[in-house]
């Protein structure tokens, strides 16, 4: 659960990289909701700006 909180937290302070490397590694993770049933793409629309390229990152990776 640590884990997931640090990936939320990258998510909603932009932090690409690091949501890049955390989904690498445990595919499906960015369907996965929150200790609070928050999804991380929730959680990328709250970091606003600095999120926004996270955010882009999250919905490609959403079904079609």
């Amino acid at each position: 659960m640590t884990t997931l909180r640090f990936v939320i937290a990258a998510a909603m302070l932009g932090k690409l990289d690091i949501v890049k490397a955390s989904v690498g590694a445990f595919p499906g993770l960015h369907s996965v909701p929150g200790p609070h049933g928050i999804s991380l793409i929730a959680h990328a629309k709250k970091g606003g700006e600095q999120a926004i390229h996270v955010l882009k990152f999250l919905k490609n990776l959403e079904p079609a």
